[in-house]
């Protein structure tokens, strides 16, 4: 009550008002309300505009919250503040986890989780690696093949086709580890000749195991460079598996290489036929001087120049069969061991000749 004689009524909200003015009968709220009356909760929102722009402010009977957007959380030392969703989360509070696959993807979308992939992949998830060699246009030159990589591509001068002999029947569970280290050593000697520019990569591979040795059919293709690859891949061969160790270590295991072939086709090289020879023997100092340097496949053959009754198989004399000889030094093959009535027609030949 308040007035004269306190007769009028006070019209305050009872419970939101500490006292009613006796003089004029005035409300005074109570902290947490406002108004004539004090019939209104403070709106601490309009009044302080404590909240961020991605968020909403929410009055609270005696306090407000800021309630984030989707795609945003409260800051942990500051609950004005509301920050982007990071650590592939998205959603209210950022409580949901992105499904991307996060080495394929650029960014997950805070608000819905939608994935933008890396360049070179696709589909929802960023897990499906985009074959651009497919593309209505070829992303290469005209005198590029296209080649598809995991996330890219490669614009390719020449592929490779080669086997790989170690001495080895089984190589176990070092198979795939054989196969990657010798093009990882292949690569390192090309590496050598920086300028040159040649990339070689395992692009397909094939094994084939034998009693006592273990073929491994390489599909190689080279980057750029590939025009002086065979010269080089010549210095390779020469300088590594002539000059020091013909060795492949893999986890501990030493493997010997026996052959290294280069063909010009890859079922060539599956069916071992037509391997290129590499002009070595011109390179002087490869054999001694007596013998004869012949160019093969893949090392040049040191061929001992034979006695009498001996021919030469690869670098090792060979006795002719019994009741044969030959007629000269240095045979090198077993055509020319011949019997006694052979040699008889030979020398009376001659002896006619000189009368």
């Amino acid at each position: 009550m308040w007035g004269e004689n306190c007769t009028a009524v006070c019209n305050c909200a009872h419970n939101n008002t500490v006292v009613c003015e006796k003089y004029q009968g005035a409300c005074i709220c109570a902290s947490n309300f406002e108004g004539s009356d004090c019939e209104k909760l403070l709106d601490r929102c309009s009044r302080y505009s404590p909240c961020d722009q991605y968020s909403d402010c929410i009055n609270r009977l005696g306090d407000y919250e800021c309630k984030c957007h989707d795609g945003y959380k409260r800051n942990p030392n500051n609950p004005n503040i509301c920050e982007a969703c990071s650590s592939w989360t998205f959603g209210s509070d950022c409580n949901s986890s992105c499904s991307c696959h996060t080495d394929n993807t650029e960014s997950c979308d805070g608000l819905t989780g939608n994935c933008t992939c890396k360049s070179g992949f696709e589909s929802t998830l960023c897990d499906v690696d985009m074959n651009e060699c497919l593309q209505n246009v070829s992303p290469c030159a005209e005198n590029l093949q296209c080649y598809n990589t995991y996330g890219s591509y490669l614009c390719v001068e020449n592929f490779v086709y080669s086997k790989l002999t170690l001495a080895q029947a089984n190589l176990g569970n070092d198979t795939d580890n054989v196969v990657y280290t010798f093009q990882q050593m292949l690569q390192s000697w090309l590496d050598q000749y920086s300028w040159a520019g040649i990339k070689i990569i395992v692009s397909f591979y094939d094994i084939k195991h034998g009693l006592t040795s273990t073929d491994l059919s390489y599909n190689l293709i080279t980057v750029y460079g590939s025009q002086s690859l065979d010269y080089y891949l010549m210095q390779i061969i020469y300088s590594h598996f002539i000059a020091q160790s013909r060795q492949l270590t893999v986890n501990g295991t030493d493997y010997e290489i026996l052959a290294f072939k280069v063909y010009e086709t890859f079922e060539e090289a599956r069916l071992n036929i037509n391997p290129k020879v590499y002009q070595m023997c011109q390179s002087n100092g490869i054999c001694p001087s007596n013998s004869t340097c012949l160019n093969s496949e893949f090392l040049p053959i040191c061929q001992v120049i034979c006695d009498y009754g001996m021919y030469a198989e690869k670098e090792h004399c060979v006795a002719c069969p019994s009741g044969k000889s030959t007629l000269v030094q240095g045979a090198d093959s077993q055509h020319y061991c011949i019997g006694k009535s052979g040699m008889r027609w030979f020398f009376c030949s001659v002896l006619r000749s000189i009368k």
